[in-house]
Formats: C-alpha cells, structure tokens, sequence
C-alpha cells in the first residue's frame, strides 16, 4: 500500500513521483495525503489500467488460457516492454482505485505530467484530462 509505506517511511512535507502505474499510485497517494503534499511528478502515468489492460489481453488469448484465467490461474504475456502477469481478481481488485478523471482532482499542489505524445501503450489523452 503505497499510503501506508509513505507515512511510515516519511516524515513532514513530502514530494510523490510516478511513473506508469506508479503515477496511478501517486495520484492516489496525493489524494490521502494531501495535507504532505509539496509537488507531484507524474511521467505517462497509467491511470485506471489494469482492468482494461487484463480485459485487451485476455480477449486475444486462445480459449483454453482464457479458460484457465477464468479459473483463477495466472497467464504471462510476453511483449516488447518484457512480460506480464495476467490475473483475474487482481485485475477486478484494482478497479476499486478507479480515479473519475471526468472530475476535478482535489490536489492543489504543483502538479508536473510528462507524457510522450507518441505514446502508443497508455494514451496521453488520459493525462490531458488531468490538466
């Protein structure tokens, strides 16, 4: 829990970066600790990822790994950023942090966002909707 290691880890004000899911993390570390917050570095941060991640990739697999997923078995999928780790319950888990970015983000500190435009894997038009 990237709230609970954050206050045991640090003391006083503190500055969160993230990148990739990590930014996901940050964002939500803000949000809780938002009274620490001095700045939040975030770089093509992976808002709300997983479960659609989990659902894209599940859906190209043969039937008997769709099958064995459905069953709570882990599949890895290999891909050029190296393999990942399919899993059913920790993919439907994760839509609990869910972020509404259809709403305004109650983080009022400097906020910077670095996300390459060309970024084919998680679209920059999520981290648009931060701004």
């Amino acid at each position: 829990n990237a709230v609970t290691v954050t206050e045991k880890l640090t003391d006083g004000p503190i500055v969160l970066v993230g990148s990739s899911l990590g930014g996901w993390l940050a964002l939500i570390t803000a949000q809780r600790l938002k009274d620490r917050l001095l700045g939040l570095v975030l770089e093509s941060p992976a808002i709300n990822y997983i479960l659609p991640y989990y659902q894209r990739n599940r859906a190209l697999l043969p039937p008997d790994a769709r099958r064995r997923l459905d069953e709570g078995d882990p599949h890895v999928c290999t891909h050029e950023y190296g393999d990942a780790l399919l899993k059913q319950d920790f993919a439907e888990d994760s839509s609990k942090y869910e972020l509404d970015l259809d709403q305004k983000l109650d983080i009022t500190c400097p906020v910077r966002i670095i996300h390459g435009l060309k970024d084919t894997e998680i679209s920059p038009s999520q981290s648009m909707k931060l701004c």
